[in-house]
Order: structure tokens, then sequence, then C-alpha cells
């Protein structure tokens, strides 16, 4: 199998989808903000989960070279805590803060609606912790922040990415995650239809179809693997022709199948589109890609701040106040609490890595064959 190095050409476009999915996600709510505008059958305000499944598959790459890289350095060895402290240092620091500023100051970002109205800032109380563990898609609550809805979605999947990497590392190819992939969303499409009528547990909780999400990411780890062996055929210019396509089949359809069609598209090109030669269009989705996470999370009080809270000022002070808290607060936040958090959670997981294994533990991966 090549090295990770062998995916390292691959970066720039990564860079490229991560910029488009939060930038589709911000303009998507603008949009609505603003009367959710129509230009023939597109319809800008409903791309924002276009662009939260986007960064499904991108994740899936991402987050196997995270592992590879882990494994080169230090072996299997607590594999699974020592990845899912880096993904929680990576994570739960800024959504805590934003989540606690937006709760406590009773900024009212739960949900935009049509003209600039928004819902009210307070937010109930039973809805503080399960916001901040992340796991508030098992409960029948309001969002503290519109966007925090995917995050969980995110860590309870990234679970599964450890034991993915370990069976994937055994074929030279992603085809068996093709069939995989495949089974699940033919099981999928079975028993969705029973589980949405008997997901609910009570008035309060409820059962999240983890099945469909995970059915997102798999495309995602087909390209990874895949990229390891394939052979870069195609032009840069295929990547933003394949989105917007994507973009268009996205605007026309109207149920969940959708989510499915675009991610394995996606998935099933990346690894063939070659590097973006363009200077200017890397460094630039470069930095949007750096300071994404922020963008994602404070575009949203951005826009009550911005043109409610400041809704008798010129539209001009309006936008330079929208921008100024989106893009100065997440490079701030990045630099003063996303990279530090960063830094002390890949020194935790390499401490991780250092401890030894109980033997038992290694004779059940042993005997599991996930040990050389």
């Amino acid at each position: 199998m090549k090295s990770t190095a062998n995916i390292g050409g691959h970066e720039t476009n990564l860079d490229f989808v991560r910029a488009l999915a939060v930038l589709l996600v911000v303009c998507s709510h603008l949009a609505w903000f603003f009367g959710d505008p129509h230009f023939s059958f597109f319809q800008p305000a409903i791309l924002g989960k276009l662009g939260v499944i986007i960064f499904f598959v991108h994740s899936g790459i991402v987050n196997m070279l995270s592992i590879e890289r882990q494994v080169n350095k230090q072996g299997e060895r607590c594999l699974f805590r020592a990845f899912m402290t880096r993904r929680c240092f990576r994570i739960y620091p800024l959504s805590i803060a934003v989540v606690a500023l937006i709760f406590f100051a009773k900024v009212p970002a739960s949900r935009l609606e049509t003209y600039g109205a928004v819902t009210v800032g307070q937010h109930a109380n039973v809805e503080l912790i399960p916001s901040l563990l992340l796991v508030q898609n098992f409960l029948h609550l309001d969002q503290i922040v519109g966007p925090l809805w995917s995050l969980p979605y995110e860590i309870q999947i990234y679970c599964l990415f450890p034991i993915g990497y370990l069976v994937m590392r055994r074929f030279r190819s992603g085809k068996l995650l093709l069939f995989a992939w495949s089974l699940l969303a033919a099981l999928d499409y079975l028993v969705a239809p029973h589980f949405a009528r008997h997901a609910n547990v009570g008035q309060l909780i409820t059962i999240p179809d983890l099945l469909f999400y995970l059915i997102l990411f798999l495309p995602g780890l087909y390209a990874y693997k895949e990229m390891q062996i394939s052979q870069r055929v195609v032009g840069f210019w295929a990547l933003p022709a394949l989105l917007a396509l994507l973009a268009s089949v996205w605007c026309l359809a109207y149920d969940q199948t959708k989510c499915v069609f675009v991610t394995l598209c996606l998935g099933l090109a990346l690894p063939y589109v070659r590097t973006c030669r363009v200077a200017a269009v890397n460094l630039t989705c470069g930095w949007v890609a750096k300071y994404s996470y922020g963008i994602y999370l404070l575009h949203f009080p951005a826009i009550w701040l911005a043109f409610v809270r400041l809704g008798r000022f010129p539209r001009v002070v309006q936008a330079v106040a929208f921008l100024t808290v989106t893009l100065g607060g997440s490079v701030l936040a990045y630099h003063a609490l996303e990279h530090p958090m960063i830094l002390i959670g890949n020194k935790a997981a390499a401490a991780i890595g250092r401890t030894k294994r109980p033997e038992r533990i290694q004779a059940i991966a042993a005997v599991a064959g996930m040990v050389p």
C-alpha cells in the first residue's frame, strides 16, 4: 500500500471541497434570511444541508488520513482512545464556547425566520447540557445554535472510524466499501420508514437514524482508499463542474435519497481529479478551510447581530459587522482556542499511544486478526 505521501497532492482539492462546503452553508442561511430567493429551479436557501453532507465526505477522507498518520507513528496501540481524544479536543472546545456564549447571552440563534424575524433568545435550561455534550440528536429539543445539529452525528460516526481503518488496511482497494455501502443503503431504504414511525421514545427522547448518516460518510472512506492507488486522470475543472451539477440535482430533488446520491458521486470522483494549479484559488480555499469550523458556528449568531440587532444601520455597516464577526471571530477563535486545544489533544493522544495494552486485550486483538 502506498504511503500517505501519495495522497498529499489531493490536499488542495480537499481544501477546495471544505471551503465550498462551509460557504454553501453560510450563503444558504443568508439567502433564507433575506427571503428565500429563487432563480428558476435554483434555490440557494436549500443548499445548506448539501454543504454539510459534502463535508461528511471530506471528513471521512481526512480522518482516515489522521488515523493512518497515527498508526505510522505509534502503531495500533490504543488506536480508538488516541483517535477519539484528538477528535474531542478538536470539536468540543469551540462548540462548548459558542453554546455557552449563546445560551447565557440569550442570543436568538436557534433558527432563522424569513425576512429578518428571529426566534426569541430564551433557551430552555434542558437544552444546555445535551448541547454541550453534543448528544442533542437523542432528544426532541431546539438547537441552541442552528448549525450545531450536525456535530453529534460526526462525533458518533467517528467512533466507528478506527475499526473501519483496521478492516480497510487489509484490502488493497476500496471496492469492499462499495459493497458495504450498497448493502447498508438497501437496508436503510427498507427499514427507514418503519424506523421513522418507531424512533420516538416518549415525548423527549428519540433514536437518531445513525445508519443513514453512516452511509453518507462511507464514500469518503472509499475515496481515501482509492487515493492511495488511483491515477489522477481528470482536470481540476471537473470538480467544480461536478459540484455545480450536484447542486442542480439537489435543487430539483425533494427526498432524502439525493443525500446518498450526492455523497456517492463525490466519493467516486475525488480520487481521480488532478490538483488545482491556480495559486490564488489554493491560497483562498486553504484560508477558508483553516477557519471553516469557526465560520460554520459563528455565522449564525453573526446574522442576528448584523442584520437584526443592527437592523437600523445602513446595509454597508451591517455587512461589515457580519464579516467582522464571522471571519474575524473565526480567526480569533482558531488562534486563541482551536489551535491550542488541537496541540493539547495531539499531546494527549501521543501519551495514550505510548501506554501498553493489557495482555488480554492484545490476545483478543490477535485472535480477531487486527494485529499483525
